[in-house]
């Protein structure tokens, strides 16, 4: 799938919502509840833990959410979506088998047929609710009716053709099947197709002189004028005869066009008569639940375009094995995915990094130079968890870990004049704060905490929080200047960020060793040539 390929089947309106557009208008005020299919993304109930702002800020999710939300999705509002944290891993599976599905190319293929479909019939309401003539209204009306039916039998014969190992898309495929065999929805079908007929034969003439138009019946059987076209304007150079031209009779433009429909609807009095009764008899013909499914897809797609762009570019992807209970948690090749974002019209790509830990440990502490990379790392864990516990995929070659019950973040942060307690003051009473709620198992980033204050008092502070945390059995990732906080202790594992041994220049590499202490000063001064 293209990068731009979702996007270019999406024309929605982005001043809409996916719930008031013309889908909606236009749904069935009676469904058959035997019809709907469960939802795509939450197959029991809809039990999920709200992304915190932010949580998304400090990981930078929001940017990277905000962004493929955009650009022609907004009626969609993936974002709400996104930051919808499911808290259970049934329905973390159940996404998982969706998205491995609409991983697959021919697999994807009648799914993305589905929603350039009820593009389509988006389209022609849209164009119906803005007609100023009621026959055009009808008409357009018609022609969203006649896509409608034949996206949804087309469709549904492609998708039987396919082995779903999903339950969502068997069921969404079971409902297709039965609503293209539903008799309210052949009888549409066919009237439809009918009506279209009748119109298909009404054969009209426009005689032009001075400035009067006669519209009169017409006993031409010749129905290609492109031939006669052709040769009166030949004479004004090359025509592109490759150009597809397109009947719009009905499609009315100006004044002139809405008085030539009136006139000819009392021409052709039985054929405009059962436009208009096939019109009102069907304005609500959408299955109640295409909007809800068609959305979930997009939730799907969206994201799936965005990875795909990725492995383009030589970047991996994989949906992460999920631990029952405790275990090892662990991923390869670990790249921050809306850096990778950010970074996709450029020649270089992420730093690959990995991320491990034992059954029996559950603190990370990660040391090293300014600008070597350690917040960028930390994020990238934050974001696999999130995106994980989504059952989307994520950025890395291979994943296990324990679903996250939650994720928080404490970033320190510059010190405003306009309050009324200091940096570290505001720093503890916001870990006050998350500790009274923190659950077992949840997943806490901790960034530069405690760097307002001496190394001294920032160590006796780092290791209280880190008690505090193995006491209420977090998976803690503590980004800090103090090496004292990572020398070895049960449960605790150091990470140190690299640099080349010759040139010192960072490599963006994690180790899992012992804190470097003064050597990191050496290094530094090595690197700016204080000492040789």
């Amino acid at each position: 799938m293209s990068k731009a390929n979702l996007r270019g089947l999406i024309r929605r309106d982005p001043t809409t919502s996916w719930n008031a557009g013309q889908l909606s208008d236009h749904q069935q005020k009676n469904p058959d509840p035997l019809l709907s299919p469960a939802s795509l993304l939450w197959p029991i109930s809809e039990s999920y833990y709200v992304i915190p702002t932010n949580v998304l800020t400090d990981l930078a999710l929001d940017r990277m959410f905000t962004s493929l939300a955009s650009a022609g999705l907004e009626p969609f509002d993936l974002y709400s979506l996104w930051t919808a944290m499911p808290v259970d891993a049934t329905t973390t599976r159940y996404r998982q088998a969706i998205a491995l599905n609409l991983l697959d190319a021919k697999a994807r293929a009648p799914i993305l047929s589905f929603i350039g479909g009820i593009e389509k019939v988006e389209q022609y309401l849209r164009a119906a609710a803005g007609a100023r003539q009621p026959s055009g209204e009808e008409r357009w009306l018609l022609d969203a009716v006649l896509t409608y039916t034949k996206t949804i039998k087309t469709v549904s014969k492609q998708m039987a053709t396919a082995s779903w190992s999903s339950e969502g898309l068997r069921t969404f495929q079971a409902a297709l099947s039965e609503l293209e065999s539903n008799e309210r929805f052949q009888q549409l079908s066919q009237s439809s197709i009918r009506v279209a007929s009748e119109l298909a034969q009404v054969r009209y003439q426009l005689v032009l002189e001075d400035s009067t138009i006669t519209v009169d019946r017409s006993e031409s059987t010749d129905q290609d004028y492109g031939d006669h076209l052709q040769t009166l304007f030949e004479r004004f150079g090359d025509i592109d005869t490759q150009l597809p031209v397109t009947a719009s009779s009905y499609r009315s433009r100006t004044h002139i066009d809405d008085r030539i429909l009136t006139i000819l609807a009392r021409i052709f009095p039985e054929e405009f008569s059962d436009l208009y009764a096939f019109a009102h008899e069907n304005h609500s013909f959408v299955a109640a639940w295409i909007p809800r499914l068609e959305r979930e897809l997009i939730f799907y797609l969206a994201w799936i375009e965005e990875i795909l762009g990725f492995e383009a570019r030589g970047l991996a992807w994989t949906l992460p094995t999920l631990n029952d209970g405790a275990g090892v948690q662990h991923a390869e090749a670990l790249y921050d995915l809306t850096l990778a974002h950010d970074l996709q019209h450029a020649p270089t790509t992420p730093v690959t990094n990995q991320w491990h830990l034992d059954d029996d440990e559950s603190i990370t502490v990660v040391t090293g130079p300014n600008n070597g990379g350690k917040t960028t790392y930390a994020r990238s864990v934050g974001q696999l968890y999130i995106v994980a516990a989504l059952g989307l995929p994520v950025g890395a070659s291979a994943a296990q870990l324990t679903l996250a019950p939650s994720v928080a973040t404490i970033f320190s942060e510059h010190e405003a004049t306009d309050r009324a307690t200091g940096r570290l003051e505001d720093e503890v009473l916001r870990i006050q704060s998350f500790f009274k709620t923190a659950e077992p198992e949840a997943l806490l980033i901790a960034n530069e905490i405690f760097s307002s204050t001496s190394v001294d008092d920032a160590t006796a502070l780092g290791r209280l929080f880190i008690e505090r945390c193995q006491d209420r059995r977090l998976r803690s990732i503590i980004v800090t200047f103090v090496d004292e906080l990572a020398k070895p202790a049960p449960g605790v594992v150091s990470l140190v960020a690299s640099s080349d041994k010759v040139t010192h220049q960072r490599s963006y590499k994690f180790e899992r060793r012992p804190p470097q202490g003064r050597a990191l000063a050496l290094e530094l001064a090595l690197e700016h040539g204080l000492i040789s």
